[in-house]
């Protein structure tokens, strides 16, 4: 211990337990142990200063003497102090000064030990802090999740909501479209055939069919050129994009001329296929069919994150390869070489199976034969960040110019931006360019030979770049080094749209099923318009009385009952005024809101609605049709939702069994981790039977003694023996040592250690439940293996 009231900053230490005598200070009545001394000169040298004591608070002295006898009575059983042995002054203060030393070594150790348990005490609460936090942490995930599960149901709360509005705007919606009539559509009707491979000429009727008259909701997209609309065939079950072309006079004319001959010439699995035309460049009306790209295009796969993120480098790999072999295929297949000029990542397209295919062709023009090279354009056509900067600069346009455009698409696939955005080139020059990490890391090997191969597409000078044959070569290279070929993920993403479109053919047929039903509705409705007027005639002649009023009223004037039964007949003020009761008292569930004969005991059916329509005013009737329209609205909503309180009972009673299981898991797992920290600290660690200190260190008798409580107990079964336990050891039935010693060797010791805590261990997990015991022994293993202790079930 160490004094702050030393101003000499001298040694001091703690007088012996028998020398303590506790006393209060005189100057500030703080009451001390008195255990606190230091040197200081008293005439003999440096020694101890009996006759004046230090406070530990106020740091003032007090006279020895007053307090000695006081202190004598409160300790009348204290031992005296030894006294000094023989010997001159300065030998006893060199014993003196050793035992002090020896004393001030002990304190190191013991405060070493304190020090280190003090360490293990924050460790271990470190880990509980943990252990809570985890705990913390799975009550918040199971939190989340419950209002995960919540906002589900309220979604699809709101998707039923949505249905109910679906309904009523389909309703509407279907009387607003144009109809084609079935007479209407004659002759090739049947649809493109896209297994010949021809081009076939279409009906313009055919394909207001299958397009819906050109609706804005199939609508795909829009280029420079025309628009482009999605068409299905419900008859065949297939799908197939139809482009409006927008002609100007004869350039426009001329455009349908161009694309038209460079399709018809094409046929690559990597550009898109033309299967029909329809109309003539002089009608103003052109269309043109192509087979239908189920995925999109390569531009839309970048700018979507969430697309992005499902197109890996061997995708990517692939869609470029393919539109090389389609560029080289248009340079060198047909004998003369045709430029597409308008080479970009919207006008590559990716089909069923993720295969990948140039399209818009529009702007496709066939060298002539004289010209070797390099030609000069009259206007310079293409989008902006693609086009060679030769191109723009003097209008001379040629196949390296399409090699650039090229580069630029490559830039793209690797690095996920685009070129419209950003300067890649820019980027590429300066080595800033990096493999795009929404889809995952890329082989360093394949970035490094995709940036060095669109380096050379990019380069400044044309003659300098390389010729579409060798970047196809070098790509086809790559993908055969670094893309291994899934079949099953091929299959699967096949049968995924296959589905898709089996699924829009469905909805398609039964919105032209909806139209049939309307055409042959409008056509039974007129035959009953018909029949009406031809009953109403037959009528007019006919005499009834009415069984409310009995009133004497032609037929014209009331109804009949529908069961045909004559002596049932209404007025029309009757028939008014029991339609107004009827609608005070509301639907019932034989009528369902219908009006029926108020007769007593007739059971005809409800009053047809065309008649009606005849007999009652228009306020009535119309009244009577919209209470009718709303006794089905509310039984349609009650339907949906007693499905969606089915679902949802169905989802509540799933959550509720999910959280019961994971009640009953960290139930188990709490009582497995108590069991745990039972075994750890009650079983593998030595420690008194009495009050739980902790023994380290072994001096070779099995015989231990506690340090805080004095304990004697026996290190082979830990058994409390009172004050000695050297007898019991002697007789203990697990003592190893050779002749029963109480003495023994460290290697002895630790394995008698060894085998009690196997045995303790062993004997606690007996009489836990299998189940429980077999989960214990494997969070134990570990513990055990540290202590050389080897248990395997034994059950």
């Amino acid at each position: 211990f160490f004094s702050q009231s030393c101003q000499l900053l001298s040694l001091l230490f703690c007088v012996p337990r028998n020398t303590r005598m506790p006393t209060r200070c005189k100057k500030c009545g703080h009451q001390h142990c008195g255990q606190c001394f230091y040197f200081s000169g008293c005439g003999e040298g440096f020694g101890f200063c009996y006759s004046r004591r230090a406070c530990c608070k106020c740091h003032g002295f007090q006279a020895f003497e007053e307090v000695q006898e006081v202190q004598k009575q409160q300790e009348p059983q204290r031992p005296q102090v030894p006294k000094a042995r023989g010997g001159g002054p300065q030998e006893r203060y060199q014993e003196e000064d050793k035992e002090l030393r020896q004393r001030i070594a002990d304190l190191q150790v013991q405060g070493d030990e304190l020090q280190k348990a003090l360490n293990e005490a924050d460790e271990k609460f470190r880990l509980e802090r943990k252990e809570k936090e985890k705990e913390g942490r799975r009550a918040q995930e199971y939190e989340q999740k419950c209002q995960e599960q919540s906002q589900q149901l309220q979604e699809l709360r709101a998707q039923v909501q949505s249905q109910v509005h679906e309904i009523q705007e389909a309703r509407d919606r279907h009387h607003h479209i144009t109809r084609v009539d079935a007479d209407q559509v004659t002759g090739r009707l049947n649809g493109p055939d896209l297994d010949q491979g021809r081009v076939t000429e279409l009906d313009e009727a055919y394909l207001i069919q299958c397009t819906d008259n050109f609706a804005e909701s199939r609508r795909i997209g829009e280029g420079a050129h025309g628009v482009v609309y999605r068409a299905v065939d419900t008859s065949k079950g297939m799908w197939f994009a139809v482009k409006h072309l927008k002609l100007d006079g004869d350039e426009g004319a001329k455009l349908f001329q161009r694309e038209l001959q460079a399709l018809r010439q094409f046929r690559h699995p990597h550009i898109i296929r033309l299967f029909g035309i329809c109309g003539h460049a002089t009608s103003g009306r052109m269309h043109l069919a192509f087979e239908y790209a189920t995925h999109g295009s390569v531009e839309d796969w970048l700018k979507d994150d969430s697309l992005a993120k499902i197109w890996p480098f061997g995708r990517r790999l692939q869609t470029a390869t393919g539109v090389a072999q389609a560029l080289n295929y248009m340079y060198r297949a047909l004998g003369k070489i045709c430029l597409h000029r308008d080479v970009k990542s919207a006008n590559i397209v990716l089909c069923q199976g993720m295969v990948p295919k140039l399209i818009d062709c529009g702007l496709s023009i066939v060298v002539p034969e004289s010209v070797k090279t390099t030609f000069t354009m009259t206007s310079v056509t293409g989008t902006q960040g693609y086009m060679c900067p030769q191109y723009l600069r003097d209008q001379r346009y040629s196949e390296k110019s399409e090699v650039h455009s090229f580069g630029v698409v490559l830039c793209e696939l690797i690095s996920g931006l685009l070129a419209q955005r950003l300067d890649i080139t820019a980027l590429l020059k300066e080595d800033e360019l990096e493999a795009d990490a929404r889809p995952g890391p890329w082989p360093d090997a394949l970035v490094q030979g995709l940036l060095r191969l669109a380096k050379n597409c990019t380069k400044a000078l044309p003659d300098r770049r390389p010729q579409m044959l060798t970047v196809m070569r070098e790509l086809m290279a790559l993908q055969k080094e670094h893309v291994v070929v899934q079949p099953e993920s091929d299959l699967q993403l096949k049968q995924n749209e296959r589905l898709q479109e089996h699924l829009q053919t469905l909805r398609d047929e039964f919105a032209r099923r909806i139209n049939q039903l309307e055409h042959a509705l409008a056509g039974v409705e007129h035959q009953r318009a018909e029949a009406e007027q031809a009953m109403l005639a037959q009528e007019a002649a006919e005499a009834r009385t009415c069984c409310v009023c009995y009133e004497d009223v032609t037929l014209k004037d009331g109804v009949d009952c529908p069961s045909g039964e004559a002596q049932h007949f209404l007025c029309t003020t009757c028939l008014e005024s029991h339609l107004n009761a009827l609608a005070e008292e509301g639907p019932t569930a034989r009528n369902r809101g219908r009006l029926q004969c108020p007769m007593p005991g007739c059971v005809a059916p409800a009053y047809p609605d065309a008649l009606l329509a005849q007999r009652l005013s228009a306020a009535a009737y119309q009244r009577y049709q919209g209470r009718i329209f709303h006794v089905r609205e509310v039984e349609l909503v009650a339907e949906l939702n007693q499905q969606f309180d089915a679902e949802l009972q169905r989802r509540v009673a799933q959550a509720q069994e999910q959280a019961r299981q994971e009640l009953e898991r960290r139930s188990q797992d709490a009582q497995v981790q108590r069991h745990h920290q039972y075994i750890r600290e009650q079983i593998l660690t030595l420690q008194c039977p009495r009050c739980g200190q902790a023994f380290f260190d072994f001096d070779g008798c099995f015989a231990l003694t506690c340090g805080r409580c004095k304990a004697a107990f026996c290190a082979y079964c830990l058994r409390d023996c009172g004050h000695d336990a050297h007898q019991h050891v002697a007789n203990c039935p697990n003592n190893l040592a050779p002749g029963r010693d109480v003495f023994g060797r460290e290697e002895l010791f630790t394995e008698a250690q060894r085998q009690r805590r196997q045995r303790m261990v062993k004997d606690y997990l007996d009489a836990l439940d299998v189940d429980l015991r077999r989960q214990v022994l494997e969070h134990c293993q570990r513990d055990l293996r540290d202590i050389g202790v080897q248990l395997r079930p034994w059950w």
